[in-house]
């Protein structure tokens, strides 16, 4: 048989610093990118012609650091995710090796691994688009501090810029918004297919007993054949 499901594998906290710095969401980089948020608020108060820009500046803070939390929870679930569907491969490829003389179940089983391969390029996809996201959101702030770092103050008619930064920050929410909803359905499929797993695991397993039965079957049956051989061969030697 297969044996008892395996627990789901434990994400390594370095493998997934790692994976953060690669994809741009490195934590100290964003602790400093934190304290110049709080910095130029700073400079911001006392002074009412920035009243409003302050208020724009602050909602921006805010949505970055939802984008922040929310890349953090995708790559650590895309990282399970792969694990996960790796340690089933290799489970199914396992229960290949000990049904070769079933070739539809086989065949079947291929197909699995193959869908469990697919889901793994496809979680790959998700990550880079995160991580195309934490570069536009980069780009940003980098022209926010820049706006800030170039004038002392923002008049009325300044405040275009103000709207077409806060237009583009609600399009950065809604590409995170498509893009959970895209995670939220590799993870609905990645379920049906470790479903669909578990239930080749289980035909395997009886196809496991049914060998098993039939060998000792065998067995008996040999058993009988030798010990009726030595039963003529000794009734042979008394004639």
């Amino acid at each position: 048989g297969i044996g008892a499901e395996a627990a789901p594998p434990k994400t390594d906290q370095s493998s997934l610093n790692k994976e953060f710095e690669e994809m741009g969401l490195d934590p100290q980089y964003f602790e400093a990118l934190e304290r110049d948020f709080q910095q130029v608020l700073e400079e911001m108060l006392g002074d009412r012609s920035l009243q409003k820009f302050r208020a724009e500046y602050e909602k921006l803070h805010r949505a970055l650091k939802t984008s922040y939390e929310s890349e953090k929870r995708l790559v650590k679930r895309c990282r399970e995710l792969h694990d996960l569907m790796l340690q089933n491969a290799t489970r199914v490829k396992s229960a290949i090796a000990l049904t070769k003389k079933d070739s539809q179940t086989i065949s079947q089983l291929q197909k699995e691994v193959d869908k469990v391969w697919k889901m793994v390029d496809l979680a790959k996809e998700k990550e880079d688009k995160a991580r195309q996201i934490i570069h536009d959101l980069r780009g940003e702030i980098t022209n926010l501090n820049k706006i800030v770092e170039q004038g002392s103050g923002l008049s009325i008619g300044q405040d275009s810029t103000v709207h077409n930064l806060m237009r583009e920050k609600d399009e950065f929410k809604k590409q995170n918004i498509e893009k959970d909803e895209k995670i939220h359905e590799l993870e609905e499929k990645t379920n049906n297919l470790l479903s669909d797993l578990r239930s080749k695991e289980a035909e395997i397993g009886k196809k496991d007993t049914e060998i098993s039965e039939i060998k000792k079957e065998k067995k008996v049956i040999q058993d009988r054949f030798d010990k009726h051989e030595r039963t003529i061969t000794i009734n042979k030697e008394e004639i």
